[in-house]
């Protein structure tokens, strides 16, 4: 009696071959985590930088357009052109709002620490530096702002001419 052969593939040849794709297809998604934990992390931290890097333009542009600025109770108000903004620097936000038509601006940014220095240290009105600590990746990092006033404007202010 002749038998016939059939060609094919043992067990322990099928056992091998499914644990070195076992190995590779681990390893796969070990470096598919890494790589979205990595990838998630680099976008937190561009979010962060990018709100903090909007807040700091938009903060810069303000202050120096205005005519002039007065900060009291964690709020400051950029007076000038026609338009009023005002920032409150709460906890964990900063609110940007453009009081003639109501527009908000939020800015994500954790301010540790606020430091205002006033015009006339009798009045505490007219602000004249304003150093802001904000939190960045752990870490502090400071921004500081100095207004300088026209004549005119100081007057005005302080004696009432012009109101």
């Amino acid at each position: 009696m002749k038998r016939n052969k059939v060609k094919g593939y043992t067990i322990l040849e099928l056992l091998i071959a499914m644990v070195i794709t076992s190995i590779i297809i681990s390893i796969l998604y070990i470096l598919f985590s890494m790589l979205s934990q990595r990838c998630l992390a680099f976008n937190r931290n561009e979010f962060e930088v990018t709100q903090i890097s909007m807040l700091k333009n938009t903060l810069k542009r303000d202050f120096y357009k205005s005519d002039y600025l007065i900060f009291d109770l964690g709020q400051l108000t950029c007076i000038g052109n026609n338009q009023t903004i005002s920032y409150s620097l709460g906890d964990g936000f900063v609110t940007r709002r453009l009081k003639e038509n109501s527009n908000v601006d939020t800015f994500e940014v954790k301010v540790k620490q606020i430091n205002p220095v006033f015009f006339d240290e009798k009045d505490l009105k007219i602000l004249k530096n304003l150093s802001i600590r904000v939190d960045f990746l752990g870490r502090d990092l400071g921004f500081h702002f100095s207004k300088e006033y026209s004549s005119d404007i100081l007057t005005n202010q302080k004696f009432g001419y012009g109101n």
